[in-house]
Order: structure tokens, then C-alpha cells, then sequence
């Protein structure tokens, strides 16, 4: 019951989102929740429960975007970050609290994208409409949705629903719609991580031989899948994050400019990670004092990770 009252609030939710983002012009696809009931879940609607609303924009509309989500109350969960925090963010979530409250994750990419540009044209170039709370709301088409559910199981930290949905699109989707699926991967610079998704199950290996998808995995990509189950996610995120940015920043002046904003962080990210930072001026200084330290403390870990995921690339390298 708690479920059914949830999710009927989301979708009202999504239908007053959407409809506020149309009236500024602004372009909305809804990637997940009732997207994936409708293509994943018919026989069984009631099994996929979800908690929040996933909305791809265009990354030209990302801002304006965020502007009318504050409109409708929401307020960003991460605070303000500053642009270089924000730059290469994919999404963003923002939450709403009271008699209407909801959680927007506000997308301009997803998992293992590397071009958002390119993400939103292949998304947007076949869509179906869906029908929540008897607003129409564009949804992905079958090859839309599988590349989803498979990049969506590349998270460090993989969930039992995402396993599940992907389990479902191998036995709903035929191969020419995974064809197309990994063609778009390819087109938005996530064919890697497309890879990496099917990987992880018998079936997507065999799916992935006959569609004869690359093996060759770059390291942060490689990263991504070295968290042991039941081991915390955070070195593992930091060590693929770490390697993804140092990959789309070649030179050294813009490494550096990464480094010193890991180093000293704009005050709402460690708001956003550290809850004595939102205890006052007094909360925040202490915190900002000691972030070096704490960055000193997991550096090791991390860094024997960033190492391992060369390592393991550089050696599928010379095998090939």
C-alpha cells in the first residue's frame, strides 16, 4: 500500500513537472520508473516500485530546467555547487518536501555517457508517449530502454532492481533492438559502458559476442566494476571518477584545476557530504579544516584502485 500511495504521488509529481517544463519550452524525456514498468513490467506492474523521477533535458536547458523545478518548489539536494563541481555532474538530484513532497533526479546524461549532447539527440530521435496521471510524457522506445537498464547496471554501487530489470530487457528484447541499443551507446561515447552492463550476465556476454561490441575497456570504466559485494562503493566511485576527468583532461594545467577543487571543495558540496557542515559556520569551518585530511586518509585505497584499473587495461591491452 505504501508503494501504490508512493508512486501514484510521483507520477503526479512528474505529470506537474513535465507540464511546468513544456510551458517554458523545455523538452522532457522520462527515462525510468513508468518507462520501465511499461516495457519491463506489464505482466507484473505492481513488482517495480520506484522513488523518485528521472527526467533527461537537453543540456542547453539544463539551467532554465533547474529554474522551473525551484518554481514548483523543489530545492537542489546538493546545494549550490560551484561550475567546475557541476561541469561534469550527469544528473542532479532535487527534492521537495511538504504535502506534495518528491525527489527529481534532473538528467543531462547517465551512466558512463561521455557526451550529453549526443545523448539527448539519440534519446529524443525515437520515443514513445506514455500516459502518467493522463498527461502524455515522452518515454524511450525499446532500444532507448535497453540502453538504459544495461548502463544503468553499471553503477559502482549495482542495485538488486537494476539486476532485475536488465534480466527482464534480455528476455523481452529481441537482438536487433539490442543492435540498436548498443549503436546509440556507440554514438554518445557509452560503448564501453554499454559493454560492461552486459558483461556482468551470461546472457549479455553471449548477447555481446554475437553482436561483436568491444572487449577493450578504458581504465575508468575498468574502475567502476572494482567494488567487491558488500564492500563500500566511495573508493571505487572516486578512483573511476578520478580517472574519467583525468581522461577528458589531457593537460596538466586542467588536472591540476581538478585536484585543487577535490582538495578545497565549494562549501555546499561539503554540506552535501559531511552533516556537521550543516551544523553552522562553526560545523563548516571544522569540516573544511579537516577535508584535506580526510582526502589524505582514503588517498591510498583510491589510488591502489586508480592503479589496478590501469593495470587491468594495459594488460587486456597487450593480450589483444
Amino acid at each position: 500500500m505504501r508503494a501504490a500511495v508512493q508512486a501514484i504521488s510521483l507520477d503526479l509529481a512528474t505529470a506537474e513537472v513535465t507540464a511546468a517544463l513544456a510551458r517554458e519550452g523545455i523538452d522532457s524525456v522520462l527515462l525510468k520508473g513508468p518507462a520501465t514498468v511499461r516495457w519491463l513490467y506489464a505482466d507484473d506492474p505492481d513488482r517495480r516500485t520506484y522513488v523518485d523521477i528521472d527526467l533527461l533535458v537537453a543540456p542547453d536547458a539544463f539551467g532554465s530546467a533547474e529554474n522551473v523545478l525551484e518554481s514548483c518548489g523543489f530545492r537542489p539536494g546538493l546545494g549550490r555547487l560551484r561550475a567546475v563541481e557541476r561541469e561534469w555532474m550527469p544528473v542532479t538530484p532535487w527534492e521537495r518536501e511538504g504535502s506534495a513532497p518528491a525527489q527529481v533526479d534532473l538528467h543531462r546524461g547517465f551512466h558512463g555517457i561521455r557526451d550529453f549532447q549526443a545523448f539527448w539527440s539519440v534519446m529524443t530521435a525515437h520515443t514513445d508517449e506514455l500516459a502518467v496521471q493522463r498527461r502524455a510524457v515522452r518515454v524511450p522506445d525499446a532500444a532507448g530502454c535497453a540502453l538504459i537498464v544495461t548502463l544503468h547496471d553499471t553503477a559502482v554501487a549495482r542495485t538488486a532492481k537494476a539486476i532485475e530489470d536488465l534480466m527482464r530487457a534480455f528476455a523481452r528484447f529481441d537482438d536487433a533492438t539490442w543492435a540498436e541499443a548498443a549503436r546509440r551507446a556507440e554514438a554518445c561515447g557509452a560503448a564501453e559502458s554499454f559493454a560492461l552492463g552486459l558483461s556482468h550476465h551470461p546472457a549479455g556476454r553471449e548477447l555481446a559476442a554475437r553482436l561483436d561490441l568491444p572487449v577493450q575497456l578504458s581504465a575508468s570504466v575498468v574502475a567502476r566494476d572494482l567494488a567487491a559485494p558488500g564492500d563500500d562503493p566511495a573508493p571505487a566511485a572516486a578512483a573511476a571518477l578520478l580517472l574519467e576527468r583525468f581522461e577528458d583532461a589531457p593537460r596538466w594545467p586542467e588536472r591540476a584545476r581538478i585536484v585543487l577543487n577535490i582538495v578545497f571543495p565549494s562549501a555546499d558540496h561539503l554540506r552535501a557530504h559531511r552533516p556537521l557542515a550543516r551544523r553552522g559556520w562553526l560545523g563548516l569551518a571544522v569540516v573544511r579544516l579537516t577535508w584535506p585530511f580526510s582526502l589524505i586518509a582514503r588517498a591510498p585505497r583510491v589510488l591502489r584502485l586508480v592503479r589496478r584499473a590501469r593495470r587491468t587495461t594495459a594488460d587486456h591491452s597487450s593480450a589483444g
